[in-house]
């Protein structure tokens, strides 16, 4: 039976875990849409080429900007679990 201390763990990695897969979506995603950026202005002439280019590179930031927020959230997360496991009361584990 884990102790409640590695039951805290196990949660806090399985949620920065998560934040991590965010982040690899979001790292996805901007590499899916410079590709996407790229073909529109090779292939699309006019306003609407650099419309829809302009477009793609605002929604590039946008998904950059929420990467960075998961990445401070992560650190942050990591930081407090840290911190949390470094001051568990150690346990008991004399038999009486």
């Amino acid at each position: 039976m884990a102790s409640d201390k590695e039951e805290m763990m196990n949660s806090a990695n399985y949620y920065a875990g998560l934040v991590a897969s965010a982040q690899n979506a979001c790292s996805e995603a901007r590499i899916f849409l410079t590709r996407a950026q790229a073909t529109v202005q090779g292939s699309w002439k006019g306003e609407a080429g650099d419309a829809m280019a302009q477009a793609l590179l605002d929604l590039s930031a946008e998904i950059g900007a929420i990467d960075q927020g998961l990445v401070a959230l992560e650190s942050q997360m990591r930081t407090h679990t840290n911190s949390i496991y470094n001051n568990w009361p150690e346990e008991d584990t004399s038999e009486t």
